[in-house]
């Protein structure tokens, strides 16, 4: 197992699986639509400054952990998290990203080759195991090991987490579907793909165009990709569309599910106030 990978904080705390809306939030919220609808949009992604808070944290924790159970730990330094756009590529940056990276950032990373009891020392016994299950899921977590316990000191109760944290995933999964399926952006993917068509590549949506320009073999064929996607979002005003039909579903999506969005708001912001409380102390 990589230690980034598996103990990473946006890996192994922020980015899960989805759910249907958390419940058992009874009091009524009392933010405006405006307010709902920029907290379930800044819920869906972390700061630089917040992973770096929640990922030092963690890592100076389970390194305490390690420590006291009689092994050495060498936490990973912080290393921004890339995410594609939703809309794809969107500036100069995705451009560079796809030519330079393509599809490499998705490859497995090499195997730490560790002792067993290291490993279950880190990541516990896979014999010790909570259970978290939602109406058509279900996650298994160690009970035991550093990362555990890290998670626990800084997020609370880890099955509550994941139920809330699967929540917002899946309210983030009907944005997505919302924006894509909608009427505007469906008449613009013609006029996009028929752009594209003329400059020499078959592709039906920006989102079928990143999949295969970043599986291209050569870094010009990627940048020529990559700066034809965004010339031909140019061209038909696709960008500007995309925000103004993303923003309308958000503010449908936090309205129908004020409760959750403002339990997931506070949830992070304690999160990150224990993660500096416990810097502090450590």
């Amino acid at each position: 197992m990589n230690v980034r990978k598996f103990v990473g904080f946006s890996t192994a705390l922020v980015l899960v699986g989805g759910l249907v809306v958390a419940s058992g939030f009874s009091r009524a919220p009392s933010a405006t639509a405006s307010e709902l609808t920029l907290s379930f949009e800044s819920a869906l992604v972390w700061s630089e400054d917040e992973e770096r808070v929640l990922h030092e944290a963690q890592q100076r924790l389970i390194a305490d952990c390690m420590s006291l159970a009689g092994f050495d730990y060498e936490y990973p330094e912080y290393s921004p998290r890339y995410e594609v756009p939703e809309v794809g590529v969107a500036s100069p940056a995705e451009i560079e990203h796809l030519a330079t990276q393509g599809a490499a950032l998705d490859h497995e990373p090499a195997q730490d080759h560790r002792s067993e009891e290291w490993r279950v020392a880190l990541f516990g016994s896979e014999n010790d195991q909570m259970v978290v299950k939602g109406e058509d899921w279900e996650v298994r977590k160690p009970n035991t090991g550093c990362v555990a316990e890290s998670q626990e000191a800084i997020v609370g109760d880890r099955a509550a987490h994941s139920r809330l944290l699967s929540a917002m995933e899946a309210l983030r999964s009907e944005l997505r579907l919302a924006t894509r399926n909608d009427p505007r952006i469906v008449a613009l993917d013609g006029d996009w793909a028929r752009c594209m068509s003329e400059a020499g590549f078959s592709f039906g949506t920006p989102l079928e165009s990143w999949s295969a320009v970043a599986e291209a073999a050569s870094e010009t064929d990627r940048r020529h990709g990559a700066e034809a996607d965004l010339s031909c979002k140019l061209a038909t005003d696709y960008l500007a569309t995309w925000h103004t039909v993303w923003s309308d579903h958000a503010t449908d999506i936090a309205q129908e599910n004020a409760s959750a969005v403002v339990e997931w708001a506070e949830a992070k912001a304690n999160h990150l106030t224990r993660a500096r409380l416990l810097m502090d102390e450590i």
